[in-house]
């Protein structure tokens, strides 16, 4: 399977992030890597996300909300 990569602009999603991340993480046959741009959220998930200790993850914190996509 070809390797697919995924991008997700968020910014303060609460608790979505513990099952969306256990999702992926879920997928079986698939040579996946997430890239996530963080709008400068303000709820903690610059914390939660530095805490993914997972090599397919790759996280870029935005000083600023840049907004969407």
């Amino acid at each position: 399977m070809a390797p697919i990569a995924l991008v997700t602009v968020t910014y303060n999603p609460g608790a979505v992030w513990a099952p969306f991340l256990a999702c992926l993480e879920a997928q079986q046959g698939a040579d996946w890597h997430l890239y996530v741009i963080d709008n400068a959220s303000r709820d903690g998930t610059a914390e939660t996300l530095a805490a993914i200790d997972d090599p397919r993850v790759t996280v870029i914190q935005n000083a600023d909300n840049l907004g969407v996509a």
